[in-house]
């Protein structure tokens, strides 16, 4: 069981009055999208009680919600955005890539290319292969 303390309580209840003034696009989001998603987002995760801020837009370190305020993103994409979000280097290769095509479901010399790259800097790993797991 939790005790609040009435100053934990108070706090608490005015962080929360400041996040609804602050983030009406995204109350209205989230009403949206309990229609089509349980708990109205793709995945618990992304849940924040008493709604979660819908992301617009996210450049380097920050990224920008529907209502315009702008955050610094601690989570950076589980890990995946160490470089920033829209990173001009991960930008070109991705633009440099789709224009090769984007998703072939054949073998391709980008996964040998990958591969090689991956024993070159961890030798120990001798065979892999690259599959989307689900999560």
């Amino acid at each position: 069981m939790i005790i609040l303390t009435s100053h934990t309580e108070t706090t608490t209840r005015t962080f929360e009055a400041q996040f609804k003034s602050r983030t009406k696009a995204s109350q209205s989001m989230f009403e949206r999208a309990s229609q089509h998603l349980p708990g109205g987002v793709a995945g618990n995760g992304k849940y924040l009680a008493p709604y979660p801020v819908y992301v617009k837009q996210a450049l380097g370190g920050e990224f920008v919600d529907l209502d315009g305020n702008r955050y610094v993103d601690l989570l950076m994409g589980g890990g995946v955005h160490i470089l920033g979000h829209s990173s001009e280097a991960v930008m070109s290769a991705v633009e440099a890539q789709l224009r090769l095509g984007t998703h072939y479901y054949m073998a391709a010399e980008a996964e040998v290319m990958l591969a090689e790259k991956i024993n070159q800097l961890m030798p120990h790993i001798e065979m892999m292969r690259f599959v989307n797991t689900g999560s």
